[in-house]
């Protein structure tokens, strides 16, 4: 069972991306200000860099991962995906890893969690999927807060390394229990 291509809200469309959003999502994503709370992404931003990203997780395989365009009137504002992260024990628990970013103009409108409550109920259907674990650097409480209202409770913390910033940072890990949802199939 796959999500579909398009999970929409009241004010959000939330879409499979691919290659070509690099250069929409390039002027929010090339922001320190967002860039800093993220440890996947090297500094600075490359549009080539983004685009190898992109295409990368288009690449749907064994070790799934999706990343949706969060659009807002039909402009891209932030990004938002799941997946397993090419870690088989994940895999097999069936607990992939829930992870957003947002362009700062963008912020404090309710917008991520509008985003991310949709793309959580629609993953809550997947009947392979038990939880989801996320996480945020600590310092960053308005994630913190967000990831609380969507139901993660905080379930340990470790040392993982920040590309942007060039050394480890501390990361507060999250997860959200799925069992006992409505699931489909």
């Amino acid at each position: 069972m796959t999500l579909p291509g398009r999970i929409t809200t009241p004010r959000l469309v939330l879409r499979v991306a691919d290659k070509g959003d690099a250069a929409a999502l390039l002027p929010h994503f090339d922001n320190w200000g967002v860039i800093r709370w993220l440890t996947g992404p090297a500094w600075p931003v490359t549009l080539a860099g983004k685009q190898a990203f992109l295409a990368d997780c288009s690449t749907l395989g064994p070790f799934l991962e999706e990343y949706r365009v969060i659009e807002r009137a039909g402009q891209a504002i932030g990004g938002i995906g799941w997946g397993y992260r090419r870690d088989k024990a994940a895999m097999a628990a069936g607990e992939p890893e829930l992870g957003y970013w947002l362009g700062e103009a963008h912020w404090g409108q309710g917008i991520m969690g509008e985003a991310a409550q949709a793309l959580v109920g629609a993953i809550s259907t997947l009947p392979d999927v038990q939880a989801l674990r996320s996480g945020v650097i600590v310092g960053n409480e308005a994630s913190l807060r967000l990831q609380m209202r969507l139901g993660f409770s905080v379930c340990g913390q470790r040392r993982v390394m920040s590309n942007a910033l060039g050394h480890e940072v501390d990361v507060i890990e999250t997860r959200l229990a799925l069992a006992g949802r409505a699931k489909a199939g």
